[in-house]
């Protein structure tokens, strides 16, 4: 029986005993797991990182290209040190804009693909110089000529302005034993590299008169005069006033006039999209010149972007020679593109162009189907109809703008003349007066 409950007592010691063995094992995988990540954390920090702060408000170009005088960047790029000291060898900036063509003239050719033109370059650091642990701000700032086109992403190619920054650095850490290189030969220096997207848009204010153009329908006498807003908002809408003229004309010999009807109204917003495509050094032997001295190929695509049909909504037509109609039409974006995923590419652009033809339009077109009736008494209610049905198409150039939002149009904040500041400096006079 003593046997017995010794021997129990025993198993329950050890149980309890690797219990509390398998326990503190537990508990010092835990810990060992807590400082390795701590330290591949820390590890994997960077000794040394490029950052950026734009001071400058967002760029918008405020007028068309032949208006607005551009808009300025500034900011400062800053070098954050982590380790106690390290020797910066160079320091180089550059501003780019960034063509790249989806759809180039040669493809899987990166030449081809891609074309840059470089705005500003700054050269931030002109001799090697030792920074400690810290950031380290370097200013920059330029000008960006009204002339220059915003950023887009079209199906066929898309614009960006890219800012990049690259830091030749040279880490001052110990020689481990073991490494390859020999005592006293300085480490190679690593390049520390920095690159960020910078939009650029631009904003066309409403103009002071509304277009009043006039459009005439041979061989009838029907004539169309409108008159309308040309800019509008992704998220606005715009209004187009029509008033139609001649639809009723006296009849011939037996005195029956002819009346046109209006059935129906149909508008649709177009975006219109061109590109130059130019080729590379290399592929230039087989392609032709398609504008000046470049040479490659024509590339254009068209796609709706609003659009609706309407039945009704318009005055009646008087039984009279001078028969008129007034319509009143509001159009703008679909709100299933404007807040719809855009997916590979946006399914608008705002409008732009550079100089080798490559631009980005917007249209609006109208369609009046009229029908053709005669009068038999003279009254709008007793009509014939004669069988002949017309489309009248007109075309409407719109211009597709951002907001200017947060923006400063520079041109409106010239600076003070001297004469004008309130405090000026003291005079001064000489011994002789």
């Amino acid at each position: 029986m003593d046997d017995r409950r010794y021997s129990e007592l025993s198993d329950s010691n050890v149980d309890s005993g690797s219990r509390k063995s398998s326990i503190s094992k537990l508990n010092a995988l835990r810990l060992f797991r807590r400082s390795t990540s701590r330290a591949s954390s820390f590890d994997n920090s960077p000794a040394v990182k490029i950052t950026c702060r734009v001071e400058s408000p967002p760029i918008v170009f405020h007028g068309s290209s032949d208006e607005t005088t551009g808009a300025f960047l500034s900011g400062q790029l800053a070098v954050e040190v982590n380790e106690d000291v390290i020797e910066l060898e160079s320091f180089v900036a550059s501003f780019k804009l960034h063509v790249m063509y989806k759809r180039p003239f040669q493809s899987h050719c990166e030449e081809c693909q891609h074309r840059y033109l470089q705005i500003e370059s700054w050269e931030l650091l002109r001799e090697r110089k030792t920074l400690p642990r810290g950031t380290h701000h370097f200013p920059f700032s330029t000008h960006l000529d009204g002339s220059q086109p915003t950023t887009a992403d079209t199906p066929i190619f898309s614009i960006s302005y890219e800012l990049k920054a690259e830091a030749m650095v040279i880490h001052q850490t110990p020689q481990t034993p073991g490494a390859s290189e020999q005592p006293g030969t300085p480490p190679n220096p690593s390049p520390i590299k920095f690159e960020s997207a910078v939009p650029v848009k631009r904003c066309i204010q409403d103009p002071l008169y509304p277009n009043c153009p006039l459009h005439i329908f041979p061989p009838t006498e029907i004539t169309a005069a409108a008159s309308y807003i040309p800019t509008i908002h992704p998220t606005g809408t715009n209004t187009i006033q029509l008033k139609v003229d001649g639809l009723s004309s006296p009849g011939d010999g037996d005195g029956d006039p002819r009346i046109w009807t209006l059935s129906q109204v149909n508008w649709k917003l177009e975006e219109n999209i061109k590109a130059t495509v130019p080729a590379c050094v290399k592929h230039q032997r087989g392609a032709h010149t398609v504008r000046d001295d470049i040479k490659g190929i024509l590339r254009d695509q068209a796609r709706v972007i609003g659009g609706k049909e309407i039945q009704e909504g318009w005055d009646s037509v008087d039984m009279s020679p001078d028969g008129t109609l007034n319509l009143e039409l509001e159009f703008g974006l679909n709100r299933a593109i404007v807040d719809g995923d855009g997916g590979e590419s946006a399914k608008y652009a705002f409008g732009t162009e550079l100089g080798d033809g490559t631009e980005i339009s917007h249209t609006l077109l109208v369609d009046l189907i009229v029908t053709s009736e005669v009068g038999t008494d003279g009254r709008s209610r007793s009509k014939q109809s004669t069988g002949v049905c017309r489309r009248l198409r007109m075309r409407f150039n719109i211009i597709l703008t951002n907001y200017s939002g947060a923006s400063i149009s520079w041109d409106n904040e010239p600076l003070p003349i001297y004469g004008d500041v309130s405090t000026r400096p003291p005079e001064y006079f000489t011994d002789d007066n």
